[in-house]
Formats: structure tokens, C-alpha cells, sequence
């Protein structure tokens, strides 16, 4: 069946077919984060003990970033052996730890994040920071990290490093022209090309945990009244607004059904659910946003990102720090199961 592009009305279908494929208009959202356990109560008849105490858990943030002329060369996503041997680095921390501390880390994300300088790309162009980050996604998973936990997004040229002045055009000079990335970067002097390299570069950033070790027993320990330390307890909440409720046919705006869902799950991360009344620090926030292949063509993630955004903006304005949100806009490659009569019949002519 033929797909025209997105419309309010979806008028590649019937309605029938349309209202059928609502499910696939939504957007998911994913939060990861901590919750804290009651601390056991005292018995004020403790009798000493000899026993190791339980290990606890600790937060840590590692970071790599392959970058430059030993990274990449200029308009080239090919990651070279700098950049290999700086994400090595970040895989062994990971497994084997640095320095004295040598615990391994339990991975729970990893966010990818490819650039581009102004030589190599269009404004608005991010396809060459993407493959960047892909070439890093691809090089990191090869090493054991686990594709499932990785997020990943070009930013192109919009996140600069700061770079010295040489590098930047003087007042009142004509704009240099900008052409389609090539293996040389031509749009620029190789002096500017160099000292732009910076930009050329693929940030990663794996959060997870390490285990603490455990407290060594006292044997000449005496009964103590005192209560115990609170713990810490992983957690991931999930919400979906979905279908008509949430999203008209071809459209991002969000309804209040989809706000409603929204709400739910920022006042359970604020206040808990039911008996359990713990608030949820928030670690991570993953928002996926769909559309049905009624609204769009193959390929086209425009309007399944603009419904992320519309998403991530809601839950934002409700209190969700946005530095915490990955998004992405899946189109129509993740659909959800429907009914038979969603599918056009077998042998049956592709509408125009």
C-alpha cells in the first residue's frame, strides 16, 4: 500500500484503517532511577556479631572522548586508532577498573554523542556527527558493551569546543561556503581545518555502579541501639501515551489524554504509588516516539521525533530534569501488534 506523507487527516486509509493503526502513534518513556530503602529498625537486645556486613552500591559516571585528527579525519566517520585506543581505555575501566581501584562497573546506560566541525557539514546537517557515533557504537559493542544500554545521537556542528580565534572568520568577512562533506574538508584553509579538529570528535559516557565493599566484622562488637543505614534500591517506571487519546492522526500536538498518562508517572517518581509512597531519584529518562505507516513515508522519523519533543517538553514543564532525557524518533520500524484487518490483503493493489 502506497504511503503518502504526514497529513491531519492520514488520508493514505480509510478511517477504519486509520483508527485500527492508532496504537502505533505513540511515544514511550522509560525512567530509570533509585529508590531509598527504610533502614532497618534497632533491636535494642543485639547480641554481638562476627559476621561481615552486607556490601553496599556506589554511582559512578565514566567518560571517553574520541577526538581530532587521531580520531577522525576531516568529513570521515572512520574511526581511527587514536580514537580506538581512548575508548580501550574507558572498556578496560569498566571491566578491570584504574588505578588501586580495581572493582568492575555494572553498566545500567551509556549515551553516545557524535560531532562535526563548520568545515565539514551544512548547517543543520547531522548525518556525519550520526555515522560518528555509530562508528563508536559499533567499535564500543564489539569490546562487551551491551548494544540494549546504549543511546546514541549526532549533534553536528550545534556544540562547539571552545577553539582559539585563528580559528574563527575575522569581522566582516564574506561567509565561507559550506559544500557537502568530502575526505578533505575543502571548504577551509588546512590551518583552520586543523585547528577545528577538536570538533571532530564522539563523547561516551557510561553511568552504572560499583559495588562497595563490605564493612569488616568487630568481633568485640557490643549491642547497639542505633538504627542501620538506609539502602538503595533500582527502579524503572514506565508510561505510554498512546492512539487517539494521545496523538490526532499526523500530528505531534499532544491531547490530554497523553498528558494524563504524563501525569501519572511524574507524581508516582514525586510520591510513589499506593502503600509505597518513596520518591524515585531519577537516574535516566528514555522517550521513544512512533508513528503508523499511514502518516508517514519509509524512513521518515520527522513526525515520531516531533512527538518525543512534544513529550519531552510536557514532562519537563512537570519537573524532569532535561540534562536526565534521551530521545529518538523511531518512525515506523517498531510497530505494535494489530488486528488483521489493519493489513492490506495479500495480492491486493497498492493505492496511489
Amino acid at each position: 500500500m502506497g504511503v503518502m506523507a504526514a497529513g491531519t487527516a492520514a488520508a493514505a486509509g480509510s478511517s477504519d484503517e486509520s483508527s485500527c493503526l492508532q496504537p502505533n502513534r505513540r511515544v514511550s518513556i522509560e525512567i530509570g532511577g533509585i529508590k531509598i530503602k527504610p533502614a532497618p529498625k534497632p533491636k535494642p537486645d543485639a547480641k554481638p556479631d562476627a559476621k561481615p556486613g552486607k556490601p553496599g552500591r556506589e554511582s559512578v559516571m565514566l567518560k571517553a572522548l574520541a577526538q581530532g585528527d587521531s580520531a577522525f579525519d576531516p568529513g570521515s566517520a572512520v574511526l581511527k586508532d587514536g580514537g580506538k585506543a581512548e575508548l580501550d581505555k574507558l572498556v578496560n575501566t569498566v571491566a578491570k577498573g584504574a588505578g588501586k581501584d580495581t572493582r568492575p562497573t555494572e553498566v545500567g546506560s551509556v549515551v553516545i554523542s557524535g560531532h562535526s566541525d563548520r568545515l565539514e557539514t551544512k548547517k543543520g546537517d547531522t548525518s556525519l556527527s550520526e555515522n560518528r557515533a555509530k562508528a563508536v557504537m559499533a567499535y564500543v559493542v564489539s569490546k562487551g558493551i551491551d548494544s540494549k544500554l546504549i543511546f546514541w545521537e549526532g549533534k553536528g556542528a550545534t556544540d562547539p569546543m571552545p577553539v582559539t580565534k585563528f580559528c574563527e572568520p575575522a569581522a566582516g568577512a564574506a561567509t565561507t561556503k559550506v559544500v557537502a562533506v568530502s575526505a578533505t574538508a575543502a571548504t577551509g584553509s588546512s590551518e583552520q581545518s586543523s585547528c577545528l579538529q577538536p570538533n571532530r570528535r564522539v563523547s561516551v559516557e557510561i553511568g552504572g555502579i560499583k559495588i562497595k565493599p563490605a564493612p569488616k566484622p568487630k568481633p568485640d562488637a557490643k549491642p547497639d541501639a542505633k538504627p542501620g543505614k538506609p539502602g538503595r534500591e533500582s527502579v524503572m517506571l514506565k508510561a505510554l501515551a498512546q492512539g487517539d487519546s494521545a496523538f490526532d492522526p499526523g500530528s505531534a500536538v499532544l491531547k490530554d489524554g497523553g498528558k494524563a498518562e504524563l501525569d501519572k508517572l511524574v507524581n508516582t517518581v514525586a510520591k510513589g504509588a499506593g502503600k509505597d509512597t518513596r520518591p524515585t531519584e531519577v537516574g535516566s529518562v528514555v522517550i521513544s516516539g512512533h508513528s503508523d505507516r499511514l502518516e508517514t513515508k519509509k524512513g521518515d522519523t520527522s513526525l515520531s521525533e516531533n512527538r518525543a519533543k512534544a513529550v519531552m517538553a510536557y514532562v519537563v514543564s512537570k519537573g524532569i530534569d532535561s540534562k536526565l532525557i534521551f530521545w529518538e524518533g523511531k518512525g515506523v520500524t517498531d510497530p505494535m501488534p494489530v488486528t488483521k484487518f489493519c493489513e492490506p490483503a495479500a495480492g491486493a493493489a497498492a493505492k496511489g
